[in-house]
């Protein structure tokens, strides 16, 4: 819509169009200094939230995120009047976001028009907090995994408790509609689960990526005692997870695309830290693993194969993760060594 928007009125660069959608939230705020919510933000069945003005913490973090890029961009670019209100106005949604939404515990998922808070226990204002490099994100994130992960049934939990329409308070939108632990209302949502996953490894956390990412994993449940309660295919990521009563564990809408996308992202660019950036090759695990192997092919035929070994401190290695490797469309196999350190954060 803000596309059309943009382009019915004259167009513009993609930066213009990126700047102008990212003003339209700094400048459309709530009594809390944080971007209205709408109709919904990330999730949609929170759409009754906004009524009026309600607003939005992952908004306020992705608002916060997104300025912070485009100052960067327009300073290169010699717009240093825009970098700079850029910078000033993130300065100022950060502390609204720490002063408003922290509560000791986490970061609160939203405000009603009212200034209610929307009290749940919530993995997306959790990573994205940690996305946003929050004061606390550390603590939210932590507290946030503590009742969210269910070991037993391997699934991580959007949000808890679940909404109930009939309780006595202000509607919170489609997403009551949902059974208790049924998709976004107490269920896993893959999407965000995975971002569980990249939150833990730009903490630093190995152990808790490898731990959620074996949860997410259909693999993981198509033995014999598993597939029976997952019920979905052992082979495709699935978009939900129930959470409740004796379908808890239960997989629906399955091949679901997305969800895969994010979770294939979460462990070849976060756990095993492989990026490309330009013409380098950038090796920062997050995983506990002293070694690993891969692949990787270059060039708009894929015709310069990379074979790369990366070893936890390898003293003669190639290159240093860290430093990247440049890249050649050559044609040839190049068979390298590369270091990587013990963990290190992944922002």
């Amino acid at each position: 819509t803000l596309y059309m928007r943009f382009s019915e009125n004259g167009g513009g660069s993609l930066f213009e169009h990126c700047c102008r959608a990212v003003e339209l939230s700094l400048n459309s705020l709530g009594e809390h200094g944080l971007p209205l919510m709408g109709g919904g933000d990330w999730n949609d069945g929170m759409d009754r939230v906004g009524d009026g003005g309600g607003e939005s913490t992952v908004v306020g973090f992705l608002a916060v995120m997104a300025a912070e890029k485009l100052a960067g961009i327009a300073d290169k670019r010699g717009e240093t009047a825009r970098a700079a209100a850029f910078t000033e106005k993130a300065k100022h949604l950060r502390q609204a976001l720490e002063d408003a939404a922290w509560d000791g515990r986490g970061y609160c998922r939203a405000f009603f028009a009212d200034g209610t808070p929307l009290v749940v226990t919530d993995c997306v204002s959790a990573c994205f907090a940690v996305f946003a490099g929050a004061e606390h994100s550390r603590e939210a994130f932590g507290a946030a995994m503590d009742e969210l992960v269910d070991g037993e049934n391997n699934l991580v939990k959007l949000l808890w408790p679940p909404f109930d329409a009939e309780k006595e308070r202000q509607p919170v939108g489609y997403i009551e509609g949902y059974l208790e632990g049924v998709r976004e209302n107490g269920g896993q949502y893959t999407h965000a689960a995975a971002w569980c996953v990249i939150a833990a490894c730009r903490l630093g956390l190995a152990g808790m990526a490898e731990k959620l990412f074996r949860m997410l994993n259909p693999f993981e449940h198509g033995d014999a005692n598993g597939i029976e309660r997952y019920k979905t295919e052992p082979y495709a990521v699935c978009g939900d997870v129930y959470s409740v009563g004796s379908r808890a564990g239960r997989g629906g809408w399955s091949l679901y695309t997305g969800a895969a996308g994010w979770l294939y992202r979460a462990a070849t660019e976060h756990i095993l830290g492989i990026r490309k950036r330009g013409e380098r090759l950038f090796i920062l695990p997050c995983t506990t693993l002293p070694e690993f192997r891969f692949e990787y092919r270059f060039g708009p035929e894929g015709r310069t194969l990379y074979r790369i070994h990366a070893v936890r401190d390898g003293g003669t290695a190639d290159f240093n993760g860290a430093d990247g490797t440049p890249l050649h469309d050559d044609g040839r196999t190049h068979e390298l060594t590369a270091a990587y350190g013990e963990n290190p954060r992944n922002r």
